[in-house]
């Protein structure tokens, strides 16, 4: 079983991340890499993969790998777990590495400073 994903990239961005979900269903994500030697295409693989919990070696781009619109492949899952996996990362916060983001400290907590 695949599944395949439609995507919308920003090479060369600020951050690497999830963005959203466009009206007709492509997914938006940003990636800090820049658009040079497969590197962009490179990350994309790389944040889904985290982002599913998946190992690399699953995902891959097949269509659109000079281009900003792409089409990316997912072995063992199909496009309705695919959303359902991504849409959970983006409310969860997920960051390139599949961790889920921390956010600020809260003051008067237990760490002493040490």
């Amino acid at each position: 079983m695949t599944g395949t994903l439609r995507l919308r990239v920003q090479p060369g961005a600020k951050r690497t991340g999830l963005v959203g979900w466009m009206a007709d269903g492509t997914l938006k994500l940003s990636v800090s890499a820049p658009p040079e030697g497969g590197r962009a295409n490179l990350a994309v693989v790389e944040l889904i993969a985290a982002t599913l919990g998946v190992r690399e070696a699953t995902v891959r781009v097949v269509r659109g790998h000079a281009a900003r619109t792409k089409m990316v492949e997912v072995d063992g899952a199909d496009d309705e777990t695919l959303q359902r996996l991504i849409t959970a990362g983006m409310e969860r916060g997920v960051d390139a590495v599949g961790r889920a983001k921390q956010g600020p400290r809260k003051e008067g907590g237990t760490h002493d400073g040490r």
